[in-house]
């Protein structure tokens, strides 16, 4: 049986060609993702509140798989609020589902604070007020952004056209900018071809990245109790291997 150990259900935006691939590269043995989409097509703030409009069908359309935990997966969407945000969603996804939920801002944050990291620079492939919305959410949720780039691109099909190579020299020249020595990197947006280049910026900057599949795998897994490692992703995925107590949920596979 496939997800013998854990199931985990994804809402993922409409338009995002990344997050199935790259998860199915970083599952350990035993560990299934299963995805339904939610309509969005831009990058504007409103068009992310509006995704979750249709939250509670889509939940109801995963339940059919029996997920174990439940994860909105949209860095962007999942922090398109103030602080807490991302909590709101999930308690809408609990109520409609029956069992726990999760965001990927929920899972950046955890890493990041695994990571002790407090200031950051920030690297979006984002407009403006999409950019300036992460920065209002990471900082009331008690961070620093000591620097922010956004690539200024304005759909999800143009994200994936930035090559990993590409994502090297903006990562090593945002950190460069910032207006103060960073504890870490966030590399913000689930439909991005950055998680191939995360070990070597780590290796050339001497600092942990977290991005958004990464920290979201790593989030998951640490949430069902699972301590799997995987080298070549980063620190967040090769050493941190448990969540506080309270975070914590039982697979019930």
């Amino acid at each position: 049986m496939y997800g013998w150990r854990a199931r985990i259900g994804m809402l993922v935006p409409s338009v995002n060609t990344c997050s199935e691939p790259q998860f199915q590269q970083l599952s350990p043995p035993g560990v299934s993702f299963y995805t339904t989409r939610l309509p969005l097509n831009g990058g504007g703030v409103e068009q992310l509140r509006r995704m979750t409009d249709g939250l509670e069908d889509a939940v109801r359309l995963l339940l059919d798989v029996n997920p174990d935990l439940i994860l909105f997966h949209c860095t962007a969407g999942s922090m398109a609020g103030p602080a807490g945000y991302d909590q709101a969603i999930a308690a809408r996804i609990e109520a409609a589902a029956g069992r726990p939920a999760t965001t990927t801002a929920s899972g950046v944050l955890a890493g990041l604070r695994a990571l002790d990291a407090r200031r950051i620079v920030l690297v979006t492939p984002y407009v403006s007020a999409t950019n300036e919305a992460e920065r209002t959410f990471l900082e009331g949720s008690g961070l620093e952004v000591v620097g922010l780039h956004g690539l200024e691109l304005a759909s999800g099909n143009a994200y994936v056209r930035v090559q990993p190579e590409e994502w090297y020299r903006i990562v090593r020249e945002a950190v460069a900018e910032a207006a103060a020595p960073p504890d870490a990197v966030l590399v913000s947006c689930t439909n991005i071809r950055v998680l191939d280049v995360i070990a070597r910026l780590e290796a050339d900057l001497g600092l942990p990245l977290v991005t958004s599949n990464q920290a979201a795998v790593w989030y998951c897994l640490r949430r069902l109790g699972l301590p799997d490692t995987l080298p070549g992703y980063g620190r967040l995925l090769a050493e941190i291997q448990a969540l506080p107590a309270p975070e914590a949920v039982a697979a019930g596979r």
